[in-house]
């Protein structure tokens, strides 16, 4: 496994977002309505098969490496003041505007899933971002772009190819990235879906590579016709970095461990993934209770095959309680560990998910499991101490009545008897929770 790095470098395209088309044409139809001289008379279609040819033309000045793309690079701006002047085509807005303007036209983009969380989740546990990418557009139109696309990042710096002459997997451009960070290689990670140019290029400059093919294009023989032995994470969705990094991170992002010891020693284990929900509401907070025991507990439940952690939580939280939450509020709060008797096997090891978010005023119709409705849980909002005043209460008479127990030979365990394990868990929780407002 890695050690947690001290920043992350992310590729663009098929990596933080996704161009599903380019049409080269639509973008010079746009440029042309800013057209104030065109003695050629081009439209967008002649503007595009001039643009190709001169790509072309340059490209095989260039030179190209191992089938990839060319090794060197170009700004937007040289490439388009030459073929603007060459064509005798003069426009009423600047370099930086036309370039903009041109690819947004010709090449809109949006957020690949999940990266959102992602980024949030990096800048919470303190771990730096920046972004490198191939391409001829300038740093600036790309930041401009990403803060478009990603509003809530916090990338340190933007690089393009066609800002500082060398692309990817030219080791010169990493060794900049690495000088910009002021970072070690060995501790700085890169992600990116293109198996040459992001991940054999961050290997061989000594970064640790992360290989993202959420996008879907590349495929792994591209990697093994390089014949490298270089070893890489491969992602497929971003949630499942986050989830590794949680766990990387289990010292700054562990809120409780609950061992009940009830099982049987050395016994079979079942691995389970859940996830819960933190919601305040005027300096009260969202449980679920039972009408069963009465103890308080946050409403969340058991991740389905495919899910995502914030998937889960707002199906959880939707049929436990009826809330509906805003996605753009979901914020990791932390995870706890449990250890307890298993109903299909001898150990549960449950991995529980925290976070925090908050509700809409709308609500929808609950749809409680078979064992929901029988505890007869009902969503109530009390403050911290009350629930943990609550619970520890019922603790206490449980206690109190398997010390009685033990006096007869009747004794069975009072976290056994009383079917309600989560209880410790949640509880803890809610002391931590309440530890952490005491320090704000």
């Amino acid at each position: 496994m890695y050690d947690i790095p001290e920043m992350i470098l992310f590729d663009y395209g098929e990596t933080l977002a996704t161009e599903e088309r380019f049409d080269g044409v639509k973008g010079n139809e746009e440029l042309l309505k800013h057209a104030v001289r065109n003695p050629n008379k081009m439209t967008g279609a002649r503007m595009e098969a001039a643009a190709k040819a001169l790509i072309k033309e340059l490209s095989a000045e260039l030179g190209s490496g191992q089938g990839q793309e060319r090794r060197l690079d170009f700004t937007d701006a040289c490439f388009n003041r030459y073929l603007y002047e060459s064509l005798g085509m003069e426009f009423d807005i600047g370099e930086e505007e036309a370039e903009w303007l041109f690819w947004n036209s010709a090449a809109p983009g949006r957020p690949l899933a999940h990266v959102d969380r992602l980024l949030r989740l990096l800048y919470d546990l303190g771990i730096r971002t920046a972004v490198v990418s191939n391409m001829m557009n300038s740093s600036k139109s790309l930041k401009r772009r990403l803060d478009e696309l990603l509003p809530d990042n916090h990338f340190e710096f933007v690089l393009t190819s066609g800002d500082y002459l060398f692309r990817k997997p030219h080791r010169k451009l990493f060794e900049l990235a690495a000088g910009k960070a002021g970072v070690d290689p060995d501790k700085l990670w890169f992600c990116g879906d293109n198996p040459v140019c992001d991940i054999e290029g961050a290997a061989v400059t000594g970064m640790h590579p992360v290989w993202y093919t959420g996008a879907g294009k590349h495929t792994g023989e591209e990697l093994e016709a390089l014949g490298s032995q270089m070893t890489c994470w491969k992602i497929t969705d971003w949630d499942r970095m986050s989830d590794w990094l949680e766990l990387l991170t289990q010292k700054e992002s562990l809120l409780n461990v609950t061992d009940l010891r009830d099982y049987k020693e050395g016994g079979s284990v079942f691995k389970r993934t859940a996830v819960r929900g933190i919601v305040q509401c005027e300096g009260k907070y969202a449980f679920i209770q039972s009408a069963r025991y009465g103890e308080y507990k946050f409403p969340g439940g058991g991740r389905e095959k495919g899910e995502s952690l914030e998937d889960t939580l707002i199906r959880e939280m939707g049929e436990e309680t009826g809330l509906v939450l805003e996605p753009d509020s979901i914020r990791y709060a932390g995870r706890a560990e449990e250890l307890r008797r298993a109903e299909h096997a001898d150990v549960m090891n449950m991995t529980s998910y925290f976070f925090y978010c908050r509700a809409k005023a709308e609500k929808i119709a609950r749809e409680l499991d078979e064992y929901e409705a029988a505890y007869g849980y009902t969503l109530q909002f009390v403050t911290l101490e009350e629930a943990v005043r609550n619970n520890e209460a019922i603790q206490e008479a449980a206690e109190k009545e398997i010390r009685e127990r033990d006096s007869t030979g009747d004794a069975k365990g009072v976290r056994k008897d009383m079917k309600i394990p989560w209880l410790y868990r949640d509880t803890a929780v809610m002391k931590e929770l309440l530890k952490r407002e005491a320090l704000k």
